[in-house]
């Protein structure tokens, strides 16, 4: 460019006016002519810390006033200028001053004629206020943006256009996507088309209306998961007022919705619950109650309110029931037992009960929370089964069952006596001859007849002596304050005098004589079926002697006890000889009639005796302790053998296999039910294992604990002889049960003897009731099989199906399809 004179003005005046101008000028401003300062102005001067004179001397390289770094960036630009490139040139570079100190400015330089001849006229701005300004916008921006990173809910912003300008990290990885690959673009880049839709015309009502926005929505995460989410949404504007855009927040609320959903959910289990439940503070004051809970008691929610569980108390429990219910509340947390409460209208009923103690995050107690159930059905049931169980249906009296437990009470009580101070003697009484009665006069007469036999024993001897029907026309007579043999002599012929006494039936008058076997503790046995055993060989004894007689139990009677010395050992070795072996019974579903599975029967095959039934070694093994390496054995083979068969036949064939009482005790019990399971590879829920009554009644907790470790490993659990020992409700409810196995006597006797029918029956609904598996044993006819399937009992064991069997016998007639297999699954 060419400096050109204003029209009208004198050139003096032009080049004063220019001069004031420049050198006044907040900005540097030079002419470069032949790579050196032509013209400077005061303030490039200052700025590069050099005065004018030595600057338009020359001696100053231009190279020396740049960095080293950006002298080629700048020698480049001058010369494009002055080779006629572009006429302007816009750039930054450092300049160095006199001090040394490096200067960020920027440059505007143009090409011009000066004094006739090609130049260089530039001006510099000194950026360093300027770029401390932008470090500083920098800096905030990046605290910005830290700052929304450091916030885990989603964050974004929007334009006026809907489209983003920015957002933090937790919107960025919600949506799988960079931040920077979010900018510029809009909601429908970014989710699925129905979501879009609903975020872009949300978008547009806030944009119209201003100031905020909340809703609820959906938002699809990046692995395509859809989750409830919350909005919180405003209008941003600029400093002039006019709107800029929209800044958002997101909430996550799925789990919040989910937490709704379940409370509601549990709202209605609450009110719809079967058992009732009441929800107190921690002072015991009721805030809640169900409908069950109002239907049970007699009283409405309105009623109970503002109360304490008090108010239906019964009145059967004293103070210190309650302090011990509720020390173990505040203990354990959890508290569940039998009580008695009292309805509205004054009746008193059983329940069973469950507190426990809600905490909250400190730990304290906030409230208690009460579940029962009306247990007045399950009482009468219990009563009626306990009935059916302990006494005889015919007379009234104790059956064996109860006679075995009260006998062990009093060996109890005689042991903790002092010597001599008390004495036990157990009378076995045989009616003579009454099957003479029952083939003149009738089986009716005959029942008559044990009866009034019944009667007269109980007459004569009174509460404090149990009197017992053992079996058919036996009775078992329990004493315990006879004072030796003496007196118990005299009191057996008391009792035959009593039944020699003339019997009355209608018309028909006749008498009866009675054999009577004596055995006395701690002379004749040390426990109950030591006495019960050696009384009956007393009995015998007395009828063989001469009927209408006593005789008291004498060491010859049993003649085998070298004899049993003598099988002790050889019991001892017959596990490492190979003498043992395993019977299966098949066991069937009797609906359907398939073979579901075997129990498994130890038996011996003595190299000298032959095969010996197991109730001649198996209660010495479990006298001398062998039955647990016995038990074990046992185990193993019989899960051995199932798995092979399961294999072989493809169904998932049952085993059953006997505990005993010893094995049960054994610590090792889960253990060796585990490696059996491990090493034979057989399906836990293909192995069950049968426990005995007593077994378990003998430590009930124990019983519980070791019972969930066995169910913990996936076995099935089963009560043996079901109806002869304790048949309790309470222990069927507590123990993790899977089957009830109806004794054998029951079912042998259930055709001809309504009591043993009735049990059957009763254990049978029972088992339904509790949803168990029922298994009848000793089914042995047609009509017993057809009374079971008509009290829809599950199985059924016996000789009408299968005798206890070898295994290569079993699997030879199963491989022959002699009888059907389950299809999988097989019975629940």
């Amino acid at each position: 460019m060419s400096f050109n004179p204003i029209p009208d003005a004198a050139p003096e005046e032009l080049e004063d006016i220019f001069r004031t101008l420049v050198d006044n000028a907040f900005t540097a401003i030079y002419i470069i002519q032949d790579w050196r300062f032509a013209y400077v102005n005061p303030r490039t001067a200052d700025l590069l810390g050099y005065s004018r004179a030595e600057l338009l001397s020359g001696e100053i390289p231009l190279a020396q006033l740049v960095a080293e770094e950006d002298w080629t960036l700048v020698q480049t630009r001058m010369r494009e200028r002055l080779a006629g490139g572009a006429p302007e040139a816009r750039y930054r570079f450092r300049a160095r001053r006199r001090d040394g100190r490096l200067l960020p400015v920027q440059i505007f330089s143009s090409s011009i004629s000066f004094r006739g001849r090609p130049a260089l006229l530039a001006s510099l701005m000194d950026l360093t206020d300027l770029l401390q300004m932008e470090q500083h916008l920098a800096e905030q921006l990046h605290f910005m943006e830290q700052l929304l990173d450091a916030i885990p809910s989603p964050i974004f912003y929007k334009g006026m256009d809907g489209r983003y300008l920015g957002c933090n990290q937790a919107f960025a990885e919600t949506l799988g996507q960079d931040k920077a690959g979010i900018v510029g673009r809009s909601v429908y880049d970014l989710a699925p088309a129905d979501l879009a839709a609903r975020y872009a015309a949300a978008d547009r009502e806030l944009l119209q209306a201003g100031g905020t926005q909340s809703y609820e929505t959906q938002v699809q995460y990046a692995d395509g998961r859809r989750r409830d989410m919350h909005f919180y949404k405003a209008v941003f504007r600029h400093q002039d007022g006019e709107p800029g855009g929209l800044v958002g927040a997101m909430l996550d609320i799925t789990r919040l919705k989910r937490k709704e959903a379940a409370l509601e959910l549990a709202e209605r289990v609450f009110d719809a619950s079967s058992e009732g439940i009441l929800i107190t503070d921690a002072d015991g004051r009721i805030l809640r109650t169900n409908r069950a809970f109002c239907d049970m008691t007699g009283y409405s929610e309105a009623e109970a309110l503002g109360q304490t569980p008090a108010f239906i108390k019964s009145g059967r429990h004293d103070m210190a029931f309650y302090s011990a219910l509720w020390q173990q509340v505040f203990l354990e947390g959890r508290w569940q037992g039998e009580i008695w409460n009292r309805r509205k209208d004054g009746e008193v009923y059983p329940a069973w009960l469950s507190i426990s103690a809600a905490r909250n995050e400190t730990g304290q107690i906030t409230n208690f929370i009460g579940i029962s159930t009306d247990i007045s059905r399950h009482k009468e049931a219990e009563a009626h089964i306990n009935r059916l169980a302990y006494f005889d249906t015919l007379t009234g009296l104790p059956n064996r069952a109860l006679l075995q437990d009260r006998l062990d009470q009093a060996i109890a009580l005689a042991r903790a006596s002092r010597q001599g101070e008390r004495h036990v003697a157990v009378m076995f009484l045989n009616l003579d001859r009454l099957k003479h009665v029952n083939d003149s006069l009738g089986h009716a007469s005959g029942d008559r007849v044990i009866q009034i036999m019944a009667e007269r024993l109980t007459g004569l001897l009174g509460p404090q002596v149990t009197v017992s029907r053992h079996v058919g026309d036996q009775f078992a007579l329990i004493f315990t304050e006879l004072p030796g043999s003496r007196a118990a002599a005299a009191m057996a012929e008391q009792l035959l005098q009593t039944v020699q006494a003339p019997v009355e039936l209608g018309e028909q008058q006749f008498s009866l004589t009675a054999s009577i076997g004596i055995s006395l503790f701690p002379g004749d046995g040390e426990d109950g079926a030591a006495l019960l055993r050696n009384a009956d060989a007393a009995l015998h004894h007395a009828k063989l002697a001469s009927r209408g007689s006593f005789q008291f139990y004498r060491d010859e009677m049993n003649a085998a006890s070298l004899e049993r010395l003598v099988f002790e050992q050889s019991l001892r070795h017959a596990l490492e000889r190979g003498e043992l072996e395993l019977f299966y019974q098949p066991q069937f579903e009797l609906e359907g009639g398939q073979l579901i599975g075997m129990e498994a029967l130890l038996r011996w095959r003595h190299p000298d005796l032959g095969l010996v039934p197991p109730d001649r070694f198996i209660p010495l093994a479990e006298e001398t302790g062998l039955i647990v390496p016995i038990g074990r054995w046992v185990l193993q083979e019989a899960c051995r053998q199932a798995a092979a068969w399961s294999r072989l036949f493809a169904a998932p064939l049952r085993m059953a296999v006997n505990l005993s009482a010893t094995q049960f005790v054994a610590e090792d019990l889960v253990g060796v039910v585990r490696q059996a399971l491990e090493q034979s590879g057989l399906p836990p829920a293909q192995l069950e294992l049968e426990l005995t009554e007593s077994t378990l009644m003998g430590n009930a907790d124990q019983a519980t604990a070791t019972l969930r470790e066995l169910k913990g490993l996936g076995v099935l659990l089963a009560v043996d002889d079901f109806g002869t020992g304790y048949s309790s409700l309470a222990y069927l409810r507590r123990f993790p049960l899977d089957t009830l196995k109806i004794d054998r006597s029951f079912v042998l006797d259930m055709e001809r003897d309504a009591n043993a029918g009735a049990i059957t029956q009763a254990v049978v609904a029972l088992g339904r009731s509790l949803g168990l598996i029922t298994v009848a044993e000793g089914v042995e006819t047609q009509a017993q099989e057809a009374i079971l399937k008509a009290l829809h009992c599950t199985v059924g064991q016996g000789y009408l199906f299968s005798r206890p069997i070898p295994a290569a016998e079993l699997e030879s007639a199963i491989g022959a399809g002699r009888w059907p297999l389950p299809a999988l699954p097989s019975l629940p």
